[in-house]
């Protein structure tokens, strides 16, 4: 029988957010054995479900029974090589619940540069919490023009709760045009409340924080956020080459280029790249907005993007945030 210390859990209970997943084992993983909180947990967690790193937490579950792994709050907890979640249902939530950034943080080691950072191929996995800082410093200041992808995700129905993929960190990150964000290859995933990107640091490359090639993948009450120098980045690219990907969701998001003074523009929020006779579906409801975008897409691009506007007869044009009417 499982036992939940009472921090975050209901009293004597499940914790919050994992009522219905009755974890058969519950683990936790903490970087700082000094601070007060760690003697509390010592004192209230079974000792030998403690790890000093994700990744031997991580190799501690079992798959497909609904384990879970606990992040502690406050700390930076470290990957020295690409994390591989390969599990099926097994759960990484943070402690730390801040919509705006959870405070539970997940970095990569300094000079030491590997791709993608996180991959999950499992699926039916949660995670929830948590704010991935992706890219390695290789001197103060600097890094690695390798780090070039936070999270592949190509596993399928996994659902990613309040994640923030904060990336990139480091200016070389943005050289490559292979510079991706997050990269979604797996199908029907779901991500609710989550953020993508860094608006403190400017791009002028054209790459994205974003790529999906993967089916019926939906975004809900997710925030794009793109630090700009230039034209040329932009949010999303849709990348059906080998399927039809049927459809991509995007529910009440915002889109948002920065720049100083918003000298710069992005041309375009959206790329698609449809080969060989595939399609693929890009629906964008009537509460998704841009700020600072010139064009949900170019006219190059716009064959597979459905955006609904206001009225039958209204005439769209490539000034104007709303592209295509379904049906148009």
């Amino acid at each position: 029988m499982s036992k939940f210390p009472d921090l975050l859990m209901h009293l004597g209970g499940v914790p919050v957010g994992f009522e219905a997943l009755m974890p058969a084992e519950v683990r936790m993983v903490y970087s700082d054995s000094t601070t007060a909180l760690h003697q509390y947990w010592r004192q209230h967690f079974d000792t030998s479900k403690m790890h000093t790193t994700l990744a031997a937490a991580y190799a501690a579950t079992t798959s497909a029974r609904n384990d879970l792994i606990l992040l502690t709050q406050g700390e930076d907890h470290e990957l020295s090589e690409t994390l591989t979640w390969a599990n099926n249902d097994t759960h990484l939530r943070g402690m730390s619940i801040s919509p705006m950034q959870p405070r539970t943080d997940i970095y990569q080691a300094n000079t030491t540069t590997f791709d993608p950072m996180i991959e999950v191929s499992g699926r039916g996995n949660v995670f929830s919490n948590i704010t991935i800082k992706h890219g390695s410093q290789l001197t103060s200041g600097t890094g690695y023009a390798t780090d070039l992808t936070c999270m592949r995700v190509s596993g399928r129905y996994n659902y990613f709760d309040n994640v923030y993929f904060y990336t990139p960190r480091y200016a070389e990150q943005d050289v490559a045009t292979t510079y991706m964000g997050v990269d979604v290859t797996g199908h029907n995933n779901y991500f609710k409340g989550c953020k993508f990107g860094n608006d403190g640091l400017e791009r002028d490359q054209a790459n994205y924080n974003l790529q999906v090639s993967g089916v019926g993948n939906i975004f809900e009450d997710c925030i794009f956020l793109m630090g700009c120098a230039g034209t040329a980045p932009f949010f999303v690219n849709i990348y059906s080459i080998t399927r039809d990907m049927k459809y991509t969701i995007f529910k009440n998001c915002t889109f948002y280029a920065h720049s100083a003074t918003y000298t710069y523009t992005p041309a375009d929020a959206f790329h698609t790249t449809c080969d060989g006779g595939n399609t693929a579906g890009v629906i964008l409801d009537a509460m998704c907005n841009f700020v600072n975008v010139s064009n949900v897409s170019d006219t190059t691009h716009d064959d597979w993007i459905w955006k609904p506007v206001v009225g039958a007869d209204e005439t769209i044009t490539a000034a104007q945030i709303a592209l295509k009417a379904q049906g148009a």
